[in-house]
């Protein structure tokens, strides 16, 4: 069980997909399994996790299964965010620090490592 939060982003923009097919182009919700809340985690809202970010003083969502398949870098960030009015997210944040309300980086996107070096500076 878990709480049911929006995608926010501009996530098939003009310049394309730039999750690079990750959870964020396929479904405008996910399931935070490490928040309690009343939903279970479906196809069309499959289970994410709020974590501790790379950075000191971050926190990231990382989608729980089945996007690392043949791709090796990531997760890292693919230009979306996720929040909710819910205060148990807020409550959530706060106890990891963070300020109540955020809206929080996605991290779905995976890639090769040819991928990765070919786009990276």
């Amino acid at each position: 069980m878990g709480l049911r939060v929006s995608i926010i982003g501009d996530r098939n923009s003009k310049y394309g997909d730039s999750s690079n097919g990750g959870v964020s182009s396929k479904v405008d919700e996910l399931t935070i399994i490490n928040i309690g809340g009343p939903f279970e985690a479906t196809e069309n809202a499959p289970a994410a996790m709020l974590v501790m970010g790379n950075i000191p003083n971050s926190v990231k969502i990382i989608p729980s299964a089945g996007y690392a398949t043949e791709r090796s870098a990531g997760p890292m960030m693919g230009g979306c965010y996720v929040t909710t009015s819910d205060s148990r997210f807020s409550d959530k944040l706060e106890s990891m620090g963070m300020p109540r309300g955020m809206a929080v980086p996605l991290h779905d996107r995976w890639e090769t490592w040819e991928q990765y070096r070919s786009l990276s500076i």
